[in-house]
């Protein structure tokens, strides 16, 4: 017979500790016969097992990656929908005053451990605690 299906919701990935590099998978195992789990991340890696959690290492920081779940009965099987999480982006670079002025402050920072793209927030504050704000 043909295994249930595996609810999204019912499918846990996470950055376990802030990871940038791994990302946790666990899942409620559903009633019926399951003879194993076909775990893919994105196609790029997959393992077949019968435990209801793994963890994929080797991963890139501060990336989305998608997740699916086969569950697999003899020659029947059923695939969850994806279930889609990140890593944690790794720390910019040093920061560096690059000038100050008058009225302003520049400052400029490397990219990332093994990220080319990213967003940034920049928080400045006064002596006093005044929350300044910044342009780019």
């Amino acid at each position: 017979t043909k295994p249930e299906k595996i609810l999204a919701d019912n499918i846990s990935v996470t950055a376990k500790d802030k990871s940038v590099n791994s990302l946790q998978v666990s899942w409620v195992r559903p009633s019926g016969n399951v003879e194993s789990y076909i775990i893919d991340l994105q196609g790029v890696m997959n393992y077949t097992q019968n435990s209801t959690n793994v963890t994929f290492t080797g991963l890139l920081p501060g990336k989305n990656y998608s997740i699916t779940i086969t569950t697999k009965s003899g020659d029947q099987s059923q695939t969850s929908d994806p279930v889609i999480n990140a890593t944690y982006p790794s720390k910019p670079g040093p920061l560096k005053v690059v000038e100050v002025g008058t009225n302003s402050l520049f400052l400029n920072w490397s990219e990332p451990e093994n990220m080319t793209h990213g967003e940034y927030n920049v928080t400045c504050k006064t002596p006093s605690g005044q929350l300044l704000s910044p342009s780019n």
